[in-house]
């Protein structure tokens, strides 16, 4: 039973890795956004006056964003480091700025932007490779493009 509450807990606080099924049970419908480059799918919520971005990789949200309204508050700002916490603690990230962080699990980061429609986006260390990923693959079709039309240069010509 113990080890049940604690999965329960965790499941509870782990918004980066929830899926797109547990998103919606909690921010609500979302709306399909162009997914960004390594997600394959990318939603938009609005939960009271906050919005909600949320990319998914393999179904399990790898990346999310919570924008508020006016000026962000400390406050605000405790509450998502909180939902996207689990059992780790978050500090300043070595070598960065005011604003970026890192979960002593080693497993996220978190960029917090203050001021007017500020907000916090938590990202996986598993996104940031599919992103790099993904990037690596449109230029590698990219430059496979550019072959094929001066081939075709090269044979028209």
């Amino acid at each position: 039973m113990g080890l049940a509450l604690t999965c329960l807990a965790r499941a509870s606080y782990a918004w980066l890795d929830a899926t797109e099924k547990q998103c919606e049970e909690r921010y609500g419908n979302p709306s399909p956004q162009q997914p960004t480059l390594g997600s394959d799918k990318t939603l938009f919520y609005r939960k009271d006056e906050m919005r909600v971005t949320a990319d998914f990789v393999k179904d399990k949200c790898l990346r999310i964003s919570y924008g508020t309204p006016s000026w962000t508050t400390q406050g605000e700002i405790d509450i998502f480091f909180k939902a996207n916490g689990g059992y780790s603690v978050w500090t300043h990230f070595k070598g960065g700025g005011g604003g970026d962080y890192v979960r002593s699990d080693g497993l996220a980061k978190a960029k917090v932007e203050m001021g007017l429609g500020g907000g916090v986006t938590f990202t996986a260390y598993a996104w940031e490779k599919a992103h790099a990923q993904a990037i690596q693959d449109v230029e590698a079709a990219k430059q496979e493009a550019e072959k094929e039309r001066l081939k075709k240069l090269e044979h028209d010509f």
